[in-house]
């Protein structure tokens, strides 16, 4: 079992609205049908009981929708005391009918419930449930797993895409995953609930807009456990590629709609490789920023005001609310460093000199990061910066070419041990830029340090003994 629990990328300009809502209102329908559903599944049990006792006694007779559908799916087979047809026809007529009246009273229950009322039937379409099946969830764990992964997904795209582009298209992928699900079973009764297709095409919309964002998961196999952060380019595509096998191998036989999570995936990676070819990507996500700016402008100016008068403290004091409401404000964060420095307040200024790094690196700033990141040394304050954001600029260098750089980032981080999973992680990465450098011995060290650190993982440690095999050092 692998489950992602966070990522390196959790943080938003202003609070998720549109995500919130979203999760609120699944929360509330199933709450909602968790009350009202407890006689209608009784009802249908009973039903549903009655009419399969009755086949497994009699298997020659027909079973009537959706009872042979259930009984397909249950693997039911004949009782061993079973009956043989009847050699009279009408008593044979007479078995069928009172077959077909329980197979009628189940599929009146089975009808009543709001999964069939509210849910996307194939065979049946009806076109409001092609967005009401999207709230409506089978049980606790599914609607947790599903509103955790919007929530790890959805905070994200909203802020870069604003409330409105993001609702719309969170319903739409809903709509495109429901069609789907219908090309590959157009005969199935079965109703499909959940909010998995919408949820798998903000998922393809993540791994086109925050293709490298590092992704942290728990594992457990058999009695092993513990967690590894692997990039979204890596763990994303992995998902769809099972999802598309099972598709292939199952269908939906397994009680998951498989190609309605394929198509949602599919259509949410389109829809935002769209926005970002026709730059309207960039343009939400100035308007976004526009939007906070605006609110954030007369409390950022009176706090300027504050610190050029000498009541630095009080605009720190400003400030403070500012940025608990706006994390992701840049202007915020200058100021506040400013006022720090006009205070003499040092841990405010190590706390603002850290956050500034984090959000230029999150903005794709990446010489502007460094750039602060080396007046954070100049003022002795670089051991504010976490580790984790270091390695994560100094990947970024790697990307562009600029070795020397990433290489002074990584020594940073690994210069005083390999006590943290930032560290272990700056080392190998260290090693693969030393490879065929001439520091073959400074290679090697880092490599073996890695594998005596507590905060390596099995993994890991696999692609370090491959790492020292290669004779390209």
């Amino acid at each position: 079992m692998i489950l992602p629990i966070t990522h390196e990328d959790m943080s938003a300009r202003r609070w998720p609205v549109a995500t919130i809502a979203i999760i609120a209102l699944c929360v509330a329908c199933f709450v909602a049908v968790l009350a009202a559903q407890g006689g209608q599944r009784a009802a249908f049990a009973e039903a549903a009981e009655h009419a399969a006792e009755y086949w497994q006694r009699h298997p020659y007779l027909k079973l009537a929708p959706p009872l042979d559908q259930l009984v397909a799916r249950a693997r039911m087979r004949p009782a061993p005391d079973a009956e043989s047809p009847p050699a009279d026809a009408e008593a044979l007529e007479q078995e069928q009918g009172y077959l077909d009246d329980r197979c009628a009273e189940a599929r009146a229950a089975y009808q009543d419930s709001p999964a069939q009322r509210w849910g996307w039937v194939p065979a049946q379409p009806r076109w409001p449930t092609l967005l009401t099946h999207q709230f409506l969830h089978g049980g606790v764990m599914h609607l947790v797993f599903n509103m955790w992964f919007l929530w790890l997904c959805g905070c994200n795209l909203e802020d870069r895409w604003g409330r409105l582009v993001f609702g719309a298209f969170y319903l739409s992928a809903g709509v495109a995953a429901a069609l789907v699900h219908e090309l590959s079973a157009p005969a199935s009764l079965m109703p499909m609930i959940g909010a998995s297709g919408a949820i798998a095409g903000a998922m393809g919309a993540f791994l086109v807009s925050f293709a490298r964002t590092r992704i942290r998961f728990f594992y457990f196999l058999v009695i092993r456990f513990g967690t590894f952060a692997a990039p979204a380019y890596v763990m994303l595509p992995l998902w769809i590629a099972q999802e598309l096998a099972y598709g292939v191998l199952w269908g939906a036989k397994d009680g998951v709609a498989h190609w309605a999570h394929v198509g949602g995936f599919v259509y949410g990676a389109a829809f935002a490789l769209v926005l970002r070819r026709t730059g309207l990507e960039a343009r939400l996500d100035q308007a976004v920023e526009r939007a906070v700016s605006v609110v954030q402008d007369e409390r950022i100016m009176r706090a300027a005001a504050l610190t050029t008068g000498g009541q630095a403290a009080a605009a720190l004091a400003l400030l403070d609310g500012v940025v608990a409401e706006r994390p992701g404000d840049v202007d915020a964060r200058l100021e506040m460093l400013r006022a720090a420095k006009v205070a003499v307040d040092g841990p405010r200024e190590a706390g603002a000199y850290a956050s500034l790094v984090r959000l230029y690196l999150e903005q794709g700033a990446v010489d502007t990061a460094y750039d602060l990141f080396e007046e954070t040394r100049r003022v002795g304050l670089d051991g504010a910066v976490p580790s984790d954001v270091r390695v994560r600029l100094a990947d970024r260098y790697v990307v562009l070419g600029k070795g020397d750089r990433a290489w002074a980032l990584y020594r940073s981080v690994t210069g005083g041990g390999l006590g943290d999973a930032a560290s272990v992680r700056a080392a190998l990465a260290q090693a693969k830029l030393a490879r065929g450098s001439g520091r073959a011995e400074e290679r090697r060290e880092l490599l073996e340090a890695i594998l005596q650190s507590p905060f390596s993982t099995p993994e890991l440690d696999d692609v370090v003994r491959a790492e020292l095999g290669r004779t390209d050092a």
